[in-house]
């Protein structure tokens, strides 16, 4: 299982593209939404007044929370000054407006200076334990609470209607998670490594949910399949418990996926692919498994020739040794090349010829047709 740093380093990548994007900043959505003063005074702003003690002493926002002003004119909540409390409650207003959004919804474009000043969501807050949410919410954003190692509770409002990629991903404090009938969308990875998440309760009947919205989540998943390869390009496996059909993927290409009750699958292209198995139960998916499997094509009967004591065959894509049977009698079990010296005399001969591969799995051709000389 890859770490939940691979999750960080894809965040880092998709903030850097959005710093990227020719879009509005924050602060030009903020003046269009009635904001008088320069973007330095409307960053002040945000982070409520300080006390002499340097606590904040906004009484509107107590915990020091920032907050987003959206497209919409609805408001994200974000950490701020909160970044050790172990249990937050987010308010359903900020100055007059919705508090929509926790974190930052995926299509919201923002410079580098607001990234910064917010960062997204409540991303790896140490210490929170709790938050509690108000009936507001109706997105929970992009990356919200990525790697809250001690979050333990948490209720999705009934309201919320998407959950985005990587949520909540490795979480692993929270054991049990109940998804209301609202929610429309669980994007990818939105659970992602919560290792020790092991009740899910989905309300919703209709529900769009992302293959690997679960990844990782071990307590919730079928066991991976085990592989074995048998001759000629097929791959078996032992039926996994609870499992109700099983994904088959080529080279990584999710586009290539099929769906298999049986627990077997003969090779989907010529020559050498990685093939990738798991075990689906309900919306739940173990990990993949792969293995590197080569189905080979026969060598064509038509293609072996002997000349002046020499049998020559074509090269045979895949193959690294091949198998010479003369007469009905295997001369040579394991010869690298694509010729053999072969002393006949005078006397007629019938050849065949399997071309092999044992890198990894020892998958053979079948036999060529049978080939007579003299």
């Amino acid at each position: 299982m890859k770490k939940i740093l691979v999750l960080l380093c894809t965040l880092l990548l998709i903030a850097a593209t959005l710093c990227a994007c020719e879009a509005k900043s924050a602060y030009d959505i903020a003046v269009r939404n009635g904001f008088v003063g320069t973007e330095t005074e409307w960053l002040e702003s945000l982070k409520g007044d300080k006390g002499e003690d340097g606590k904040n002493t906004d009484q509107e926002n107590p915990q020091g929370l920032d907050f987003f002003l959206l497209p919409d004119g609805t408001y994200a909540v974000g950490i701020g000054e909160a970044v050790f409390a172990k249990e937050i409650t987010v308010p359903a207003t900020y100055k007059g407006k919705a508090v929509t959004c926790v974190g930052l919804p995926f299509e919201v474009d923002i410079d580098e200076e607001v990234l910064l000043s917010y960062g997204i969501g409540f991303i790896s807050s140490p210490l929170l334990e709790k938050i509690n949410l108000p009936n507001s919410i109706t997105t929970i954003g992009y990356a919200a609470f990525l790697e809250c190692p001690a979050l333990t509770s948490i209720t999705i409002p009934e309201g919320v209607i998407e959950i985005c990629e990587y949520a909540f991903a490795g979480c692993d404090a929270l054991t049990s998670i109940t998804i209301p009938e609202s929610v429309t969308k669980i994007c990818d990875y939105a659970f992602g490594s919560c290792e020790n998440l092991e009740n899910v309760e989905i309300l919703s009947t209709e529900i769009d949910i992302h293959a690997d919205a679960f990844w990782g989540c071990t307590k919730l998943s079928p066991a991976a399949p085990e592989i074995t390869v048998t001759a000629h390009g097929t791959l078996t496996w032992a039926p996994v418990d609870g499992a109700e059909y099983y994904e088959v993927m080529l080279d990584y290409d999710r586009d290539s996926i099929v769906k298999l009750t049986a627990c077997e699958v003969a090779a989907i292209q010529e020559g050498g692919h990685n093939y990738y198995v798991r075990a689906v139960k309900g919306s739940f998916r173990s990990d993949w498994t792969s293995q590197y499997l080569t189905k080979l094509a026969p060598v064509a009967a038509s293609t072996i020739t002997y000349e002046n004591g020499v049998l020559s065959w074509d090269y045979v894509s895949g193959a690294n040794h091949y198998q010479i049977i003369i007469n009905g009698v295997t001369v040579a079990t394991e010869h690298y090349g694509n010729n053999y010296t072969f002393d006949a005399g005078n006397q007629g001969f019938t050849v065949q010829i399997r071309a092999c591969n044992d890198w990894d799995n020892y998958i053979n051709s079948e036999l060529s047709d049978l080939k007579s000389f003299g």
